[in-house]
């Protein structure tokens, strides 16, 4: 039922923009428009990768990287930051970066390592969100985005300028600590969050009664007087 919620809600919004658009009012819709973009970042760059049309693959990858710069900044100057464009943002962010790092692995196969702890997390994220719980970026995660950004970025540079092994390698054993550590935090917190979960909707003893705090938050059972 959850997810037929979700999915009716998160439809209606985009059909709300493509609506929107059709009557001219385009200015505000940009930023949601810049953010979905990167949804197509998979079936452009990873077959460039494929084919081994580096500069092409790289002035993609910079151009979709450009709506990830712009998408969040033109929606606070404009005034427009919609619930759509906050939670699509994350989401399509995470499948650029696995676009990435998929391509790059092309080249370098031990590079789908990276890719399989970014899948944990975003795994451990998507379930969280999915229980209202919205999770929040923990500082772990944003050092590994960027030792991750600044990893993906090198090996790029590496296809046209030979890059010393050894800052590859320090980069990359970088990336995988610090995804560890990332994805036993979310982890950790998925957990706790769970377990506070259960003792919230244990039933207790109230009047004599066995009631619980569900019935108490969703069906707003209130004491009757005997």
């Amino acid at each position: 039922m959850k997810t037929r919620e979700l999915w009716k809600f998160y439809t209606g919004e985009i059909k709300k923009c493509y609506l929107d658009i059709k009557k001219g009012n385009v200015k505000r819709n940009i930023p949601n428009m810049l953010t979905f973009s990167r949804m197509f970042a998979p079936i452009i760059i990873i077959p460039l990768a494929i084919c081994r049309l580096h500069t092409l693959t790289i002035i993609f990858t910079i151009l979709f990287a450009l709506t990830d710069a712009l998408d969040g900044f033109l929606a606070r100057r404009w005034g427009v930051v919609s619930k759509l464009g906050k939670d699509l943002d994350p989401f399509v962010d995470k499948i650029f970066a696995v676009t990435l790092l998929i391509a790059i692995s092309l080249v370098n196969p031990y590079l789908l390592v990276l890719v399989l702890f970014e899948f944990l997390i975003a795994l451990i994220n998507g379930i969280e969100t999915y229980k209202d719980n919205k999770p929040k970026t923990i500082i772990i995660g944003k050092f590994k985005t960027i030792v991750l950004s600044m990893l993906i970025v090198i090996f790029m540079i590496n296809l046209y300028v030979d890059v010393p092994n050894y800052i590859l390698y320090s980069f990359y054993v970088a990336t995988i600590i610090l995804q560890i550590f990332t994805f036993l935090g979310y982890l950790d917190i998925f957990l706790k969050n769970n377990y506070n979960r259960k003792i919230k909707y244990m039933p207790e003893e109230k009047n004599g009664k066995v009631r619980t705090k569900l019935n108490e938050v969703l069906l707003h059972e209130n004491d009757k007087p005997e």
